[in-house]
């Protein structure tokens, strides 16, 4: 029983049959009504011809059971076209066939047979052409059913080429040597017949499969410009059933109205010029189906020219869900990009409306410390309002930087640039922060390397570097800065420190806004916001910023900008040449460094 609860099929009663075995089957009984219909006729027209030359008793016998094999053969024609080829009796059908087919051979062989004890010499050449007429044609119509072919064959020949043989006249001795030979002939031919006509069905099986089981929808059109083939995909996509596409006309079938004039224009054009066109080109349409609908498809034609025709494929898909995918992504990126631009500038006013009386309280908390009466306490406090408000307003500025870079509104200066003359003044701006925590600070930098980039945004950027490798450095570390040639005319610029270094599965996280990886419940300060401000910063320069870390050890971030207009000669420059110098610390302490604090 099925899931509906109907007897299933038993498959030990119902055997599998090859589709190719069935279709070759359907073959054979598809031209066996005109076959059939050609062997009485031709007969009869023989019979007419050849009746002054051959006994008469004899003839009609045979020709009554050349009539009789036909009309059996008829009516089982006529049984397996009322029954549409069951697959499930093929067996039977397969037995019908056959049984018709040597029932024939039988009977061809039987006039020869009853002929020859009184035919003479020429009578026999006559009947032995006759036969062998019959096997020809045979060979080439029935080729699809094997048995059936080589079992007619044997009966039409061998009998008469037997009787030949055993009557000792030497004439018809020569006649059945000429049989047999036929006979081999054939059988050789036929069997060559049989499996050329099997493998352009197998073939043939093989590509309607294909187009079958193809989630595209194919179609074949003649050059008149109706269709020839229609697959399931083609029903379920434009909601015509194959019998009832085949035929039409495929302008009125998938094509909108306003598009038909167009198209048979087309098709002309294409004809005309000997096949020039859109052809064998992915393009965008608009396509009907049934109901009225249009819906977009994309459509390849593939024409072949047979003889003087063109008959053309068509590859069609439905690509509804994907435009309507790709309206939703855009309509998603749309209101994303307001809401990003709403943030930014929600952030840039929110940011600029702090800044105001946070410049107030430091102004005013720098004012107090001034005070030479304020008793130590007070000026602990004040002195911790001024590192708040420093904090504070670094924070606000670095949200103010990315809300300026989120909405486009940062302005560049794009020029070459003097590397080591941007080092420099970074490297007077760190230094106090690095003699303050015992770091050795290391410079190396070409005197004639240049970049090109905006001078403002990549000493910000360098900064952000070179503060961060301060920041999160071991008490008696060291800092280096040097460079080396990149790929595609770069120059790569590296940090490296010597600290705890991050975790390999942190990584990802490292240029995310506000992401510190744990810092933030450390006693270092900073927003979080430094790294990602310099990754863009540096891409809008044409550049890019990477890093790798090992924990324990340290990490190296680095910069990689396009190298800049002047000579390139620092490439080549010996290692020696180099600008290249280690600033050990100094006890000394810069006063400023309190309220520095670069990101």
């Amino acid at each position: 029983m099925n899931s509906r609860g109907t007897p299933s099929a038993d498959p030990r009663q119902t055997p599998v049959v090859p589709d190719i075995e069935v279709q070759l089957l359907q073959i054979a009984y598809g031209s066996m009504r005109m076959n059939l219909l050609l062997t009485a006729g031709s007969f009869l027209l023989g019979t007419a011809v050849l009746w002054a030359w051959l006994p008469h008793a004899a003839m009609l016998i045979w020709l009554f059971n050349i009539l009789l094999m036909a009309g059996i053969g008829l009516a089982i024609d006529a049984a397996y076209r009322r029954s549409s080829g069951a697959p499930a009796r093929f067996r039977f059908w397969k037995n019908c066939f056959s049984f018709n087919v040597w029932h024939a051979g039988a009977v061809w062989g039987l006039g020869p047979a009853l002929m020859l004890g009184s035919a003479d010499g020429n009578q026999a050449t006559l009947l032995a052409v006759m036969v062998l007429a019959s096997s020809a044609v045979v060979v080439n119509s029935v080729a699809e059913q094997r048995t059936a072919m080589f079992g007619f064959i044997s009966l039409a020949l061998l009998p008469p080429a037997i009787m030949a043989w055993i009557s000792g006249n030497g004439a018809f001795q020569s006649t059945a040597v000429v049989l047999l030979l036929g006979y081999v002939a054939f059988m050789v031919t036929g069997a060559n017949s049989h499996q050329t006509l099997r493998a352009a069905v197998a073939g043939r099986t093989r590509l309607r499969a294909v187009l079958d089981n193809s989630l595209d929808a194919i179609l074949g059109v003649d050059d008149w410009g109706r269709v020839t083939d229609w697959n399931p995909r083609a029903e379920a996509i434009f909601g015509w059933s194959r019998d009832e596409a085949l035929g039409r006309r495929v302008d009125e079938t998938i094509i909108p109205p306003r598009h038909r004039d167009a198209h048979r224009q087309g098709m002309a054009r294409f004809v005309a010029s000997g096949g020039q066109g859109v052809m064998q080109r992915r393009i965008e349409l608009t396509a009907l189906r049934r109901d009225g609908e249009e819906f977009p498809v994309e459509l390849v034609i593939a024409p072949l020219r047979i003889e003087n025709a063109w008959h053309f494929t068509g590859f069609i898909t439905d690509i509804s869900e994907r435009k309507a995918a790709e309206l939703a992504l855009v309509e998603a990126r749309e209101i994303a990009e307001l809401a990003s631009r709403a943030k930014s500038d929600f952030l840039s006013r929110m940011s600029h409306e702090l800044r105001t009386p946070m410049n107030a309280i430091l102004g005013f908390a720098q004012i107090l410390e001034l005070d030479k009466h304020l008793q130590a306490e007070q000026r602990d406090f004040v002195g911790e309002i001024i590192k708040g408000g420093n904090h504070l307003l670094a924070l606000i500025n670095d949200v103010l930087e990315m809300s300026r870079i989120e909405s486009g509104t940062i302005h560049l200066s794009i020029a070459a640039l003097d590397l080591a003359a941007v080092v420099e003044e970074c490297r007077a701006l760190v230094q106090p922060l690095a003699d303050a925590q015992g770091l050795t600070l290391r410079i190396a930098v070409p005197p004639s390397a240049r970049v090109r980039g905006d001078r403002v945004r990549l000493k910000q950027s360098l900064l952000n570097l070179l503060s961060n490798a301060v920041k999160y450095n071991r008490e008696g570390g060291a800092i280096h800065l040097d460079t080396e040639p990149a790929v595609d005319s770069r120059l790569r610029i590296t940090v490296s420190d010597t600290g705890r270094g991050i975790p390999a599965a942190r990584m990802a996280e490292l240029f995310q806004p506000f992401s510190r990886l744990g810092a933030e419940h450390g006693a270092i300060e900073g927003t979080g916001i430094g790294l990602s401000i310099t990754r863009r910063l540096i891409e809008l320069m044409d550049g890019s910023v990477g890093a790798e870390s090992s924990p324990g050890v340290g990490s190296r971030f680095w910069i990689e900008l396009p190298v800049g207009d002047a000579d390139p000669a620092w490439q080549n420059d010996r290692p020696g040449a180099l600008a290249s110098r280690d600033i050990a610390p100094t006890p000394a302490h810069c006063p400023t460094s309190r309220h520095h604090r670069p990101e």
